[in-house]
């Protein structure tokens, strides 16, 4: 066999100090190994350096010549030549040169690490340089050990301003795309340099419920629905069931299977159009996705169907006596929702049934509806019907038969209600309770007095009974004084043979009241809706119990509705203030506040805060202007406030206060005056929309706007435009916008000394029928032309300073001091 090679060496490209082989072989058995350089700028043909010379080697056969270098160096870059010779040759035999291109190492500013994601999700694979590249390559590798096969995915430029970005998006993960991804980088034509491998983990997602039905109880032969929503699109939904009435081994059944449904496919529901007692158990929903072959389950859901009420405990004829105790039962064989007790006179069996009582049922199972009178009474003889009501707004099942309550006469007399302490102060009402389960003869109070409790009693009233049955004994004080202080005792004389019965008597405390006085009180406020608030009301001396009550300023509706009652607050109990977060429309109105004393009943009320709200109102007007003037615009608080602000807004990015006055702006806040001017050399972008806003700690308490125009072209207004320029070049004056922002009365007293100060806003009713002349909708904003008339210079109202800025189109009316401007005609 002639000599030859079977490997020669290859064009590559490698970085600085990679190590790098480069592969030279023989077709057979060779002696002699010869690698010769020539540098890059002679070329292939330039002239030759020999580098190194050395014998064959190999494992079986010596017939490779193969190089490697373990740290490249830049000046090892040029044409590498392989020569071979064989036993018994005098000269090489050499192999094309090789191109070795070296270059330094290209790094990377960012990769992505590694990564795990669901399938269907998006991902960007970001992979950039330090340098500008030439070219990017994406390349692949499953995860498994047997697949170190790399496949090329993608070659492409870079993309971005300086060359530097590889980066590539994922628009929906595959299940297949699972593995290592590298990204490989190059400046030339040669190899690639690549990043480190960006493992990319893919797993199907898990079915998430959404929504499912709870353990449900339904009535035989209702509609019912079960509902089953999952979080993402599903495929196809599944419903089994299981009895529960089984042994623990019972199998679950299949008894649905069907494809998800609603807009987004996330409906698995089921309906029954009317139940059955057979499908009372255990219903699971479940779901799987398109690339499922599994489902996946919820929680199960008990389903008990209701065949009827049974009433299993039910009272029927009954005969007791008067003011004896007794039960009425009445239970049933499942939990109901609500119970219902109704009567009608025994002699009145047509009359309709009067409802007296309705309760949830208790027990531990809710079966439970029976009722207990501690003393029956007379008037309720009769016939008491049970009823119950399974769930919400269904109907009621009555029982039968009805219980009938039979009385007969009172075997003795016993206290229905009997006298308790009392507290009161003195002049003030009070009533001492005492009354009979049945009609007494005779009614007597005793008293002895609270210093001396083993005195003997003084009978001091005798009465008969009074009231329908004759069973009422109570006494009443119209006004209390102190000598009555002491303790009462309640005797019934009744059945049988004139019995007598006493009650333990009751303690009568009466006391000197102890005035509240107020010492702090808000009065008159005004804000704007939306901030917080809080209506002060302390007091001189200790309180136990505050009151607020709220009182709305239409004068038709002039009922109290008390808000709030709450133990006095403060170490010394004297702070009854209301606090309100956030300020609402719906608490303008009267707040009183009213305080009781410890032991007492009555509450002493303050005078009443008023609070009004206050609406900021804009008005709009419009200016003509000139590109080649400046422009100044002013606007004014009818009544200045010093601690209001003021600001120019010009939307979207225009704002202009005292501490930022952009380029090309002066502002100037007259805070004693109320005036706030903007001075500017319009330009294209400053047309449009300003607006004047007033705020006190950051609530708007009056605002207007303007629009901003160049000089129309509409030709009937040319010579209003001409008139306008003319004052300007003689009178050497700046055109000035004068608008004013709110014309309210403002005012804030503060009556008694009782009133902190008004804490923003105005105080004027906005109600008052006379704040306006005009109706505000009156408001004229067209603009007419009347041919031969020169432009008037307006008045300058009364109400404001002479030297305000004034307009030459437009005056406020001092006549009616509201935001009416008027043509120039």
């Amino acid at each position: 066999q002639k000599l030859g090679f079977s490997e020669v060496p290859q064009n590559i490209s490698a970085a600085v100090g990679e190590s790098l082989l480069l592969k030279c072989t023989a077709n057979s058995v060779i002696k002699d190994c010869q690698w010769s350089w020539t540098s890059l700028e002679d070329g292939p043909n330039g002239t030759v350096t020999l580098v190194k010379e050395y014998p064959a080697f190999g494992d079986e056969v010596t017939s490779d010549c193969s190089v490697r270098f373990s740290s490249l160096l830049p000046q090892q870059e040029g044409y590498w030549t392989c020569g071979i010779r064989g036993p018994g040759d005098s000269s090489f035999i050499n192999s094309p040169p090789a191109k070795l291109l070296v270059h330094h190492r290209i790094e990377f500013s960012e990769v992505t690490k590694d990564t795990a994601l669901e399938v269907g999700q998006e991902l960007l694979l970001t992979c950039k340089t330090a340098e500008q590249v030439k070219q990017c390559q994406w390349t692949w590798r499953g995860l498994t050990a047997n697949t170190q096969t790399e496949l090329m995915v993608k070659t492409f430029p870079p993309f971005g301003n300086e060359s530097r970005d590889c980066s590539i998006r994922l628009s929906s993960v595959l299940i297949e795309q699972e593995g290592f991804w590298t990204c490989g980088v190059r400046n030339s034509e040669l190899n690639f340099t690549t990043a480190r491998p960006t493992k990319l983990s893919v797993h199907y997602p898990q079915v998430e419920f959404s929504e499912l039905p709870y353990d449900t109880e339904v009535t035989a032969g209702k509609p019912l629905v079960l509902t089953c929503r999952t979080a993402q699109p599903v495929e196809e939904c599944q419903w089994t069931w299981k009895s529960t009435s089984s042994a623990k081994k019972a199998t679950e059944v299949v008894m649905k299977q069907f494809p998800s449904f609603g807009n987004d496919s996330r409906d698995c529901s089921i309906r029954f159009d009317s139940v059955v007692s057979e499908q009372e158990g255990l219903w699971t929903c479940a779901a799987r996705f398109e690339w499922q072959n599994y489902f996946t389950a919820a929680h199960p859901v008990q389903l008990s169907i209701f065949t009827g009420v049974v009433f299993v405990q039910l009272s029927q004829d009954i005969q007791i006596a008067i003011g004896e105790p007794v039960l009425l039962r009445c239970v049933t064989n499942t939990a109901v929702e609500l119970c219902q007790w109704s009567w009608q006179p025994l002699k009145g069996s047509n009359e309709t049934a009067v409802v007296v009582k309705q309760f949830p049922a208790f027990g531990e199972d809710g079966r439970d509806c029976s009722v207990r009178f501690k003393s029956v009474l007379e008037e309720q003889e009769g016939i008491w019907i049970c009823a119950v009501r399974l769930y919400a707004h269904s109907a009621f099942t009555i029982a039968s038969p009805p219980a009938t309550l039979t009385l007969l006469p009172a075997v003795r007399v016993k206290f229905l209600e009997r006298p308790e302490d009392v507290r009161v102060a003195v002049g003030d009402p009070a009533l001492l309770r005492c009354a009979a389960t049945t009609a007494v003869d005779d009614c007597q109070w005793t008293w002895r007095p609270l210093s001396e409790p083993n005195k003997t009693e003084v009978l001091v009233k005798q009465f008969a009974a009074f009231g329908n049955y004759s069973r009422n004994c109570s006494i009443r004080f119209h006004s209390v004084r102190k000598e009555q202080e002491g303790l009462w005792g309640c005797t019934l004389i009744g059945p049988p043979n004139y019995t007598l019965l006493a009650a333990p008597p009751s303690k009568l405390t009466v006391y000197e009241p102890v005035p509240i006085n107020f010492v702090e009180l808000s009065q008159d406020i005004q804000m704007p809706p939306g901030g917080p608030l809080t209506v002060r009301c302390t007091t001189a001396s200790e309180v136990a119990e505050c009151k607020w009550t709220w009182q709305s300023l239409d004068e038709s509706n002039s009922t109290e509705v008390v808000v709030k009652q709450f133990p006095a607050l403060g170490n010394l109990s004297q702070d009854c203030s209301l606090h309100f977060d956030t300020v609402l429309t719906e608490h303008e109105g009267n707040w009183t506040c009213a305080a009781r004393n410890r032991g007492e009943t009555r509450f002493t009320s303050a005078p009443p805060a008023r609070l009004t709200l206050l609406q900021p109102e804009s008005v709009m007007v419009a200016l003509w202007s000139a590109p080649e003037h400046k422009v100044s615009l002013a606007c004014r608080l009818s009544s200045p406030r010093p601690t209001a602000v003021c600001q120019w807004n010009h939307p979207p990015h225009v704002t202009v206060t005292n501490q930022n006055q952009p380029q090309r702006f002066s502002m100037e806040y007259n805070a004693i005056l109320g005036i706030c001017t903007v001075v500017f050399g319009p330009e294209m972008d400053d047309l449009g929309q300003w607006s004047c806003i007033f705020t006190i700690d950051n609530w708007e308490i009056a605002s207007a706007s303007l629009v901003l125009l160049t000089t129309p072209p509409d030709e009937k207004l040319s010579w209003l435009v001409g008139v306008l320029a003319a004052m300007v070049l003689i009178l050497t004056a700046v055109l000035v916008a004068v608008f004013v922002c709110k014309c309210r009365k403002q005012k804030s007293e503060n009556k008694g000394g009782l009133g902190n100060p008004v804490l923003s806003g105005h105080s004027g009713d906005k109600r008052s029928p006379d704040r306006y002349t005009d109706s505000p909708t009156k408001i004229n904003f067209q603009f007419r032309e009347t041919a031969g008339r020169n432009v008037p210079t307006p008045d300058v109202p009364t109400t404001t300073p002479p030297h305000i800025y004034e307009r030459v189109d437009r005056y406020v009316s001092p006549a009616t001091c509201k935001s009416i401007y008027e043509n120039v005609e």
